[in-house]
C-alpha cells in the first residue's frame, strides 16, 4: 500500500487556490470556501494510510471537497427552512 509522501502532499497543497476556486463555484462564499478545502487538505493528510495504493489522490481530494460543499449547502438550507 502506498502511502502519501509529504512531497505529494505538498505539490497538491501548492495547487490548493484551485480548490477553492471549485468549493467557492459551489457556495459562492470565499471564506468557507478556503475553509472546506483547508478541512479537506487536513483529512487527506489524517487519513493518507488508509488511502488505496491505485487512487486518483487529486480526484479524491475534489470529490471530498464537492462533497464537503454539497453538505454545506443542505445544512445551511435547512438552518435558513427552521428560520
Amino acid at each position: 500500500m502506498k502511502i502519501l509522501t509529504s512531497e505529494e502532499f505538498n505539490r497538491l497543497f501548492n495547487d490548493k487556490e484551485r480548490f477553492i476556486r471549485i468549493a467557492y463555484s459551489y457556495i459562492n462564499d470565499m471564506e468557507m470556501a478556503t475553509d472546506i478545502v483547508t478541512d479537506s487538505f487536513m483529512y487527506l493528510w489524517e487519513h493518507r494510510e488508509n488511502l488505496d495504493s491505485d487512487i486518483n489522490i487529486k480526484g479524491y481530494l475534489y470529490n471530498y471537497v464537492r462533497t464537503r460543499c454539497i453538505s454545506y449547502l443542505r445544512k445551511r438550507k435547512s438552518m435558513l427552512k427552521a428560520q
